[in-house]
């Protein structure tokens, strides 16, 4: 924070010092400057202040969920951390291009004064910063949808016929005997690993439980919704706590990433109109300010698009509920849990926020692109009006 607290007011202070360049591009410089820069600083201090804090909570409501299903899926997590790679990927293949471009202009241009050299500094180092910010919530992100994955997969697996021939979720038998008190919970992990299952068990249960084996299996399939809602409301908590961690941070993300795509892109239209041909004072390139601008919107569109898919996956879980229901001869105790099931997706919704200002998602990319688009004609129409290109 430091080191780009000390750039900026360097470049500030010393914008005169720029190379031969007009009054819209050392405008262009200062202003990419303090937009980096207090972003950077807001986002380093805010994370430092609530990570500390609510990370390790975090973490320990992923693990009590891996806990209770054995939610390990290998299937899930190497597609999850392919996701990250090519994010990772795409993102260093877009930010050496710049650096590219970038240290072209910086070595092969003799007006290139120390001044110039610290804006690229600090801008990269600036950038860099905000984007390990950003994917460490995509991270989180695509953590918390694997988890809402294998809720609706055990909720699909999990059959409410209660016929007493319908085979019950092992899974969730045996992961979350815990947090009941029936002894049909409490089966020796021995007996799963048998053969015929289903026989061995309804013969424990005729020993061990005075109902007959169709009203306990009914009444484990009960049991097995009220797991699945219990592991619903662990979830809802770690979006809050994401939201909480870093609300504010895409809040200032989101709002400076439009004010740097929105002027890079001002800039990059109004210098190719006013561009004059043989043109030897040093100008800073139009396809750098293009360039900067595509990298802004893929870096602005991760965190959109995991929120969003992970929003419309958490949506999949009240449509599997409400097929549930019309499911004809549910046992009414079964019945039962899937209403409070369905109340409790409806009233507790998944969904990140920039502290409450707005929700991440789609709509949220498009409605900043179209502003993006608004400001930049309504700004180019003033400049024409008043001849200033």
């Amino acid at each position: 924070m430091s080191l780009i607290s000390m750039i900026d007011c360097i470049i500030i202070l010393n914008n005169d010092k720029l190379p031969d360049v007009g009054e819209r591009t050392r405008g262009m410089f200062v202003l990419e400057s303090l937009n980096s820069g207090i972003s950077t600083i807001l986002i380093m201090t805010i994370s430092l202040m609530k990570h500390i804090k609510i990370t390790n909570i975090l973490l320990f409501k992923f693990s009590i969920f891996d806990e209770l299903f054995n939610s390990g899926n290998i299937a899930m997590m190497r597609r999850n951390e392919m996701f990250v790679f090519i994010q990772t990927l795409i993102i260093i293949f877009v930010f050496n291009c710049i650096f590219i471009a970038d240290f072209v202009v910086v070595t092969s241009d003799k007006n290139i004064t120390h001044i110039w050299k610290a804006h690229v500094i600090g801008e990269y180092i600036s950038t860099f910063i905000s984007v390990i910010t950003i994917t460490q919530f995509v991270d989180f992100v695509q953590l918390l949808k694997q988890k809402i994955i294998t809720i609706n997969n055990n909720l699909i697996k999990t059959r409410f016929d209660g016929d007493g021939e319908e085979e019950c979720n092992q899974d969730i038998l045996f992961k979350t005997y815990t947090y009941y008190d029936m002894k049909v919970f409490q089966v020796s992990a021995e007996l799963k690993n048998k053969d015929n299952f289903e026989e061995k068990f309804k013969k424990w249960c005729d020993s061990h439980i005075t109902l007959n084996f169709d009203d306990s299996f009914k009444l484990s399939q009960a049991k097995n919704i009220r797991a699945l809602r219990i592991c619903q409301d662990i979830l809802c908590d770690i979006c809050c706590m994401l939201n909480s961690l870093y609300g504010t941070q895409l809040l200032i993300f989101t709002i400076f990433n439009f004010l740097a795509m929105t002027s890079n892109l001002s800039y990059g239209i109004i210098s190719l109109l006013t561009r004059v041909e043989n043109q030897q004072t040093y100008r800073f390139p139009v396809y750098d300010s293009f360039l900067w601008a595509a990298m802004i919107f893929i870096i602005q569109l991760y965190p959109m698009a995991s929120c969003s898919e992970t929003s419309n996956e958490s949506k999949k879980t009240l449509i599997l509920i409400h097929k549930f229901l019309l499911k004809p001869g549910v046992d009414p105790e079964v019945l039962t849990e899937l209403k409070l099931f369905s109340q409790q997706v409806n009233n507790r919704t998944i969904k990140f926020s920039a502290m409450d200002f707005f929700t991440i998602n789609y709509k949220n990319l498009g409605a900043m692109v179209g502003a993006s688009v608004t400001v930049l004609l309504m700004f180019l129409q003033f400049q024409h009006v008043n001849n200033l290109f």
